[in-house]
């Protein structure tokens, strides 16, 4: 039970074992990811939890809500042209 992993005494918070699915729960829980990433982040950097904390807050992927539009390319469509009004506008 994941209860287990937060009162075991001595309980090693430095490393992270994927291994254990009750510390494998408790990384989950601990760093709001899941299991999936954080067995990349081990796979990737080591078992350290300073290391797999690092890793997961530099590769974790925006939401598309989150993600920030990217800037229109003149001439792309939907770019407004600076010089050019719409077909059929008047000045």
């Amino acid at each position: 039970m994941a209860s287990d992993v937060y009162d075991r005494p001595g309980h090693d918070r430095v490393a992270v074992d994927v291994d254990d699915p009750a510390e494998l729960e408790y990384w989950v829980t601990e760093l709001g990811v899941g299991e999936r990433e954080i067995r990349a982040a081990v796979e990737a950097v080591g078992p350290q939890a300073v290391a797999v904390r690092e890793y997961l807050a530099s590769h974790l992927t925006a939401t598309p809500d989150d993600a920030p539009e990217a800037p229109r390319q003149p001439g792309a469509p939907g770019a407004a042209e600076p010089d050019r009004m719409p077909a059929g506008a008047r000045r």
